[in-house]
């Protein structure tokens, strides 16, 4: 699946068997977990099960020994194996110590110790990638990249059995929770009834343990939902083909924000207490400030003398008070970064037209570096200096899987380390891979293959 192989199995305390209080008459018992063999340490997740195997000589019954707070282990003699299941309720970022005890006739036993670590999804260094699913097949998922390559395929199921909507569109993460709003909800345009918890869902973000759900019917006046901002449970922000709603999650009402028909479809701004998107089609440039005190739309002006914007494409946070929009105006796409006090934009000119899609216009940032999307190039602007815009790669160079850079590109805020998706074509979704780059390398670090069903972005988790 991955370059770089990685297990994660046991650590062994002392010798693997032993035994204990037995006369010579007694058969010895022998014991071992055969996965034992395959490394030296073993990662779980929050509802996570792994089915381990074992080999017994003179073994009458098999038991866990002081097994820790809410993990499971079903032993099932006839088929000599062990399935192991991770809690999520109350599920901690630890080690967690294990013993399994083998008996015999009389007194003879065999005991193994050996650790788990529990590895919960707020790992800062963590990645997160949402699957739309296909539309008419399937539900969302959400594919979870841990810190060592290690992965998950759906973390959500994993940790609740149940999926995500069909359609999954975009996920925002604030004050410990993860809300994830999905297209279509439990029913597709053509009619198909999916099973799922619903079209936006809120969970734990370390647990991934769902918290709150609202169906399709709840949210009746949504029309094709993409995207979502939070700033608190009472201002859930979606925008839908309308324009932008306010969900209140107490009263479960939806109203709809004054002014904001026809806002883009492209990922939300928060910044100081406040949302923010962009005029999409527009003569003049302009930025879209929702305050929570108020559900309407308040309009910020762009000017520059140097290239004109007459059309906003995206928007990123600069920090407090400054965004970073993607423009295009007489002809010229430019990256400025922009300061709401001054109501002053410096901007650098881009030569190439950067990619749209589900997402949005493909751009993402790391400091005063800003990466950019064309086809299937990458191209890196600078603002600490006066450099001219640099081509990093292409990742159709990468593999003959590699056709197409599918929904975006993403910046991790801790590494600094590019994330890229890719597919073979539309009609072959399931041959993907996700391309971690070192842009200083200008090369991949690592990449994995085929754990994407039209993946709609990344995501990070809190950095606090």
């Amino acid at each position: 699946m991955k370059m770089k192989v990685y297990w994660g199995a046991f650590l062994l305390f002392g010798s693997v068997l032993f035994s204990a209080c037995q006369s010579d008459e007694t058969p010895v018992v022998k014991f071992s977990v055969n996965e034992f063999l395959a490394g030296d340490s073993l990662r779980m997740f929050p509802g996570q099960q792994l089915k381990l195997t074992y080999s017994a000589e003179n073994m009458a019954d098999l038991k866990a020994v002081g097994l820790p707070e809410g993990w499971k282990a079903d032993i099932d003699l006839p088929t000599g194996s062990i399935l192991l299941t991770a809690p999520v309720e109350k599920a901690e970022n630890k080690t967690y110590d294990f013993m399994l005890q083998a008996t015999g006739s009389g007194d003879a036993t065999a005991t193994v110790a050996f650790q788990v670590r529990l590895n919960t999804y707020d790992d800062p260094e963590g990645v997160f990638i949402l699957n739309e699913g296909n539309m008419t097949t399937e539900n969302g998922s959400l594919t979870y990249i841990a810190p060592d390559g290690s992965q998950i395929a759906d973390a959500y199921k994993t940790a609740n059995g149940t999926e995500l909507g069909n359609v999954c569109q975009d996920m925002f993460i604030v004050d410990g929770r993860a809300y994830i709003i999905s297209q279509n909800g439990d029913m597709a345009p053509t009619g198909t009834q999916f099973e799922n918890d619903g079209m936006l869902i809120v969970a734990d973000a370390r647990t991934m343990q769902k918290k709150n759900s609202f169906t399709r019917t709840e949210l009746a006046q949504l029309e094709w939902p993409t995207n979502i901002a939070v700033l608190d449970s009472t201002h859930i922000y979606i925008r839908d083909k309308k324009g932008i709603w306010r969900l209140d999650a107490s009263t479960r009402q939806l109203s709809f924000v004054k002014d904001s028909d026809g806002a883009p479809q492209a990922p939300f701004v928060v910044s100081d207490g406040k949302v923010y998107t962009f005029s999409a089609t527009s003569f003049i440039g302009y930025i879209w400030e929702i305050a929570p005190e108020q559900d309407a739309i308040s309009k910020i002006l762009l000017m520059d003398p140097e290239y004109s914007i007459n059309n906003v494409l995206g928007l990123r946070s600069a920090g407090s008070g400054q965004f970073w929009v993607l423009a295009h105006g007489f002809g010229n796409y430019s990256i400025g970064k922009y300061n709401v006090a001054s109501n002053e934009i410096v901007q650098k000119k881009i030569e190439e037209e950067p990619n749209s899609g589900a997402s949005g216009y493909t751009f993402t940032v790391h400091g005063d570096h800003v990466y950019y999307a064309a086809g299937t190039s990458v191209y890196q602007v600078s603002f600490t200096d006066d450099s001219e815009e640099q081509y990093l790669l292409d990742v159709s160079t990468f593999g003959s899987n590699a056709r197409m850079l599918y929904n975006g590109i993403a910046v991790h805020p801790v590494s600094g380390h590019l994330y890229v998706n890719t597919i073979k074509e539309f009609q072959n979704y399931t041959a993907n891979n996700i391309w971690e780059i070192d842009p200083v390398r200008q090369d991949t670090v690592a990449h994995y293959d085929n754990l994407t069903r039209f993946p709609a972005g990344f995501y990070f988790p809190e950095v606090k």
